[in-house]
């Protein structure tokens, strides 16, 4: 003799991790994008080019820029990585991370 089952009969317990609320990726993706956006400025100009900066940024600030002043060199490279390092947490915002760790 043979007991058959209904799918009625069978209720599985479903773990407490796998139930999360879904978030889409495209606001990581978003803060990412912006950082690059952001990022790419700053390593133009260290190069000693103003291009976008004539009318955006202060006369005094373009002329430190287009000097090559060592210490503003520096301060647009170091900016600039700091936006890269934003950027990358944009993109860490799109991955899940596990049962503790979430996006």
């Amino acid at each position: 003799m043979s007991i058959t089952r209904s799918p009625d009969d069978i209720a599985r317990r479903v773990p407490r991790r796998a139930v999360r609320l879904h978030l889409s990726a495209w606001p990581g993706y978003a803060a990412a994008g912006w950082g690059f956006l952001f990022a790419v400025p700053s390593f133009v100009w260290a190069t000693g080019s103003t291009f976008g900066a004539r009318t955006t940024v202060s006369p005094s600030l373009v002329q430190l820029a287009r000097d090559g002043v060592p210490w503003f060199v520096a301060v647009l490279v170091v900016t600039g990585f700091l936006k890269l390092v934003g950027a990358l947490l944009g993109i860490g915002l799109t991955r899940a991370r596990g049962a503790r760790i979430s996006r």
